[in-house]
């Protein structure tokens, strides 16, 4: 059911959170007392993302840039810099592996895999 899906994403993100809280060249988003996530997505912001998303891949651990910002199509008139928050975070994002079906053991690799560094 749907809590059972809920509750096993959240549990996915709250380990996330306290394993990768203080490793080197990764830095968590933000998460806000006053709102729930839905834990569809779990982006972290990482330094040298290239280098990140190739070590993740060489360990078998998939990882994605889900969302391309508006600005860069044509039809929106083309990249504007002078959004400087957008520009900062644009190459550092990525999505790690967050879904019901993850096992203690998964999660376990991927935190491992990341604290290794890249």
């Amino acid at each position: 059911d749907l809590e059972k899906v809920n509750s096993r994403r959240r549990a996915v993100a709250d380990q996330y959170r306290a394993s990768l809280k203080n490793v080197p060249g990764l830095t968590l988003l933000e998460k806000k007392p006053d709102r729930e996530s839905g834990n569809w997505l779990f982006t972290v912001l990482v330094e040298r993302r290239d280098d990140f998303v190739k070590m993740m891949k060489s360990n078998e651990i998939e990882t994605h840039m889900v969302h391309v910002r508006c600005d860069v199509y044509p039809i929106f008139g083309g990249k504007r810099l002078n959004l400087p928050a957008m520009n900062e975070v644009e190459p550092k994002y990525v999505s790690i592996p967050l879904h019901q079906g993850l096992s203690d053991d998964e999660v376990d690799k991927v935190v491992k895999t990341i604290k290794k560094g890249w």
